[in-house]
């Protein structure tokens, strides 16, 4: 059942009398979000596969049916909810908003990933954006399926191991975050980060299934290191990395796609001629690269600057 645009401020109760109901959505696609109470009737349906609230404002969550297998909750006007007994979850999508004390009193109240996460073993995406997590559990190591990640929380300090069946991972404004071993990530393809004092990335070079990676506004690092051993690297984005002084090393022959803009103080980049296979090249207000330099390689090259 599907309810979007519905000025709604509470799921119908009778939604919990109907047989074999497996789909409950909402959105407000337009407008401010809306108030939603959910029921605590919901974990009698226990044929409920997926369950989606967004654009709404959540302030309690009750126990769940145990057949959910999606679940996304946005947003949470509240610390974490007990999902512990959603073993069957796949996929989990949790936006908290601050409440309104918090706001009023310029407070920050510390929230710390569940270890129930450690439990729901066929997780394989998971999505959390907070400003009150400033660590994550190590349970969630123990996630052998999960293959995508997104934090957005502004306030996370660290990282802790990862599961190595990760293929995708993406940091959203996590700006507390200094540094980051990824060395673990075998598997990892898909690599973006965005808005962070990072200022070094350990094992970069490890990630040997990587094909994506993009970076943006990691106003703290200097340098990029080497590249060469991410031999499935197709496409390659550096934006708004204003003390990156230097991209190490050589870049793989695999490389399709390379994108540098706005790095003010880059001075060096690789040597882009042994790259064969390159077929998009776009580099703009990076003003003390050696231009003379790129624009020769431009003149012998097929690809598209």
């Amino acid at each position: 059942m599907k309810m979007n645009n519905i000025p709604i401020c509470k799921i119908p109760d009778a939604l919990w009398t109907i047989e074999k109901l497996d789909i409950i959505e909402a959105e407000c696609k337009f407008g401010l979000p809306f108030h939603v109470k959910i029921g605590n009737g919901i974990y009698r349906i226990q044929s409920l596969r997926i369950l989606r609230l967004r654009r709404a404002k959540i302030y309690a969550v009750p126990r769940l049916p145990e057949s959910l297998i999606i679940l996304e909750l946005h947003a949470l006007y509240m610390t974490f909810p007990d999902l512990s007994n959603l073993t069957n979850l796949k996929e989990l999508d949790m936006r908290f908003w601050p409440c309104h004390d918090d706001v009023k009193s310029n407070g920050h109240v510390e929230d710390p990933m569940p270890q129930w996460i450690g439990k729901l073993r066929k997780l394989e995406s998971l999505k959390l954006y907070s400003i009150y997590v400033t660590t994550l559990t190590t349970d969630i190591s123990l996630l052998p399926q999960l293959k995508a990640l997104e934090l957005g929380c502004s306030n996370l300090r660290c990282l802790p191991s990862l599961p190595s069946s990760l293929s995708s991972l993406y940091l959203y404004k996590c700006k507390s975050l200094c540094s980051m071993d990824l060395s673990n990530l075998k598997k990892l393809s898909y690599l973006n980060i965005l808005k962070s004092p990072i200022s070094e990335i350990r094992g970069l070079d490890c990630l040997e299934n990587l094909q994506i990676l993009s970076i943006c506004k990691l106003r703290q690092m200097e340098i990029l290191p080497h590249l060469s051993k991410t031999k499935k690297l197709r496409d390659l984005t550096v934006k708004f990395c204003s003390i990156l002084v230097e991209i190490q090393g050589e870049l793989p022959q695999s490389l399709e796609i390379l994108r540098i803009y706005s790095c003010e103080s880059l001075q060096k980049l690789p040597d882009l001629s042994s790259l064969k296979g390159l077929q998009r090249v776009k580099i703009e207000d990076c003003m003390k690269l050696n231009v003379d330099a790129i624009l020769a390689f431009a003149r012998r090259s097929r690809a598209n600057f």
